[in-house]
């Protein structure tokens, strides 16, 4: 395993580099995202039952 992956090694941790920067970004975006509309339906929720 080791020896085929060791040769492609440069072209791999860039080409992983390059993925997990853009998942991190959108994990981090939609995290965001997720927190927010929690935030927004708790308010929501909250004025509901007043």
């Amino acid at each position: 395993m080791k020896v085929d992956v060791e040769p492609n090694l440069p072209i791999v941790r860039w080409l992983l580099s390059k993925i997990s920067t853009k998942q991190w970004i959108l994990m981090k975006m939609s995290r965001i995202d997720a927190m927010k509309r929690e935030m927004e339906g708790k308010a929501a929720w909250g004025h509901r039952r007043l």
